[in-house]
């Protein structure tokens, strides 16, 4: 084994080197603090750190009676016999001990005046170790930086614009620096977001200028540590969806789908002009050839695109783009700003074993028996595959069979992929085969919870020749109300 190395011990040095280490360390660090308050005031000239921490030492030739350079000034303060001829070599014996740097510089300053004015003076500055000496030497303890703090800059413009109205367009962020959101703007936190290959900034600009999924799921991360590291910042809690929050949500999106057949005036020539440009300040929920085919095929003159037909190509999508278009726009209308950026949140993720993962990865099909109602409950997630609803009505007409239950209860209001065609005929073919199987002993009868498509059109899109006589359903806007459907009789 290996014997283990001796600490590295810091190098000595005299009564004179350490106050001129010292000196160098208090320059230092006031002009750090200089140029931070400078920032903020956006009067900063944005020289990299690795210019601005050369410190000139000595008096300036081109300012006649000005006091001399920061750094002597502050080497006088401590001691005013320290400055004599022999700096130069007490600075030259820190830097061979690798506590700082020595170069003759022409000042920042005096390089915009005429070249026959120019004259070098000796530039100190400070290495790691030099630094890390020099806080021993003053006996400063740095606390350890929290994980995930951010500086109060960045973390108050995030609560700013998680708390940002979403109609607000063509509004630049209501904060002092802009430099801030330009930094989050161009830039792409990590590689991967949720184990997914991120290309998405944090936020984004003009016309809506708000937080993106990828700037919404970091808010999220940093929240816990920047509520803690700046009280002051009014920052909006991001959590998971409050059960309140959640009956609102489906209040608000049963009122949404009466606006599908009869929207706001403007509303309709919105979502084609989305449809035609490709730009929308939110989803469109249409893949790129649909939209394209659609625009070349001739988009619908008004509303409702509801009487599509799945023999036309694209046709139930674009009836459901009409509908979460429809949802999107309203609930951005009566949701606060800050929950608005909730749900955005919680639309898109979830939590599974107390980690943040997408919402996709999540199981798609939940089934269970209510012996209380004698009802069978199936649902399904947001996005869905035939393998999937096929699973579902599987594993709904297993219960029916079990408890002898011939009401069902199938909660479609969460489901947006637009793959509808094999959802709605895979669905319906479960209703079916549970039929015939619970024959002669009871008629099926499902209640369906905010179907995608009308059960009017869903019918008519399927072949005639199903069996139709085989079950009884009707669409209910809530669960309650389709509860008190199935158990009237």
């Amino acid at each position: 084994m290996a014997a283990k190395k001796p600490p590295v011990l810091p190098p000595a040095l005299n009564q004179r080197q350490c106050q001129y280490l010292l000196a160098a360390y208090q320059t230092d660090q006031q002009t750090e603090a200089e140029r931070k308050r400078d920032y903020l005031r956006g009067t900063n000239d944005r020289r990299p750190a690795a210019e601005w921490r050369w410190l000139p030492y000595g008096c300036w030739e081109h300012w006649m009676g000005r006091p001399p350079t920061p750094l002597r000034e502050q080497l006088a303060s401590l001691d005013a016999k320290l400055i004599s001829e022999g700096a130069g070599s007490t600075w030259r014996a820190l830097a061979q001990r690798g506590l700082l740097e020595v170069e003759d510089q022409v000042p920042y300053l005096v390089a915009d005046l005429p070249e026959g004015m120019h004259y070098d003076l000796p530039h100190i500055r400070l290495t790691l170790a030099g630094r890390k000496l020099a806080r021993q030497l003053v006996g400063e303890v740095r606390a350890k930086k929290p994980g995930n703090v951010l500086a109060r800059a960045t973390w108050q413009l995030l609560g700013q614009l998680w708390q940002r109205d979403p109609n607000a367009t063509h509004q630049p962020p209501d904060y002092a620096n802009s430099d801030v959101f330009n930094r989050l703007e161009r830039g792409v936190p990590v590689q991967k977001v949720l184990g997914q290959a991120n290309h998405e900034r944090l936020v984004e600009g003009w016309p809506t200028y708000g937080l993106t999924t990828v700037g919404r799921i970091y808010y999220y991360q940093h929240y816990a540590a920047n509520v803690v590291a700046h009280p002051d910042v009014p920052a909006a809690d991001p959590g998971p969806l409050p059960p309140e929050l959640v009956t609102r949500l489906e209040q608000l999106d049963e009122q949404a789908r009466a606006l599908v057949h009869a929207p706001p005036a403007g509303l309709f020539a919105h979502w084609q002009y989305a449809l035609r440009t490709g730009f929308s300040p939110f989803a469109i929920y249409l893949e790129p050839v649909q939209r394209q085919d659609w625009v070349r095929r001739g988009l619908p003159d008004s509303p409702p695109v509801a009487g599509l037909r799945a023999s036309v190509r694209w046709g139930s999508n674009l009836y459901a783009s009409w509908r979460l278009y429809v949802r999107d726009w309203y609930l951005r209308q009566q949701l606060a700003p800050a929950d608005w950026s909730r749900y955005c949140l919680w639309q898109a993720v979830e939590l599974v074993d107390g980690k943040l993962a997408w919402q996709r990865n999540r199981l798609q099909i939940t089934a269970s028996y209510s012996a209380k109602l004698g009802v069978v409950r199936g649902s399904l997630g947001r996005y869905t595959s035939n393998y999937q609803v096929r699973e579902l009505g599987n594993t709904m007409r297993q219960l029916a069979l079990q408890h002898g239950c011939a009401r069902w209860l199938v909660n479609l209001r969460h489901v947006e992929n637009i793959n509808v065609p094999l959802l709605r005929r895979g669905l319906v073919d479960g209703f079916v085969q549970a039929s015939l199987q619970l024959a002669p002993d009871a008629a099926l009868r499902v209640a369906v919870v905010a179907p995608p498509l009308s059960l009017a059109d869903w019918q008519a899109s399927l072949p005639a020749e199903v069996d139709w006589g085989a079950f009884e359903w009707q669409e209910l806007p809530n669960e309650p109300a389709a509860e008190a459907w199935l158990t009237q009789r």
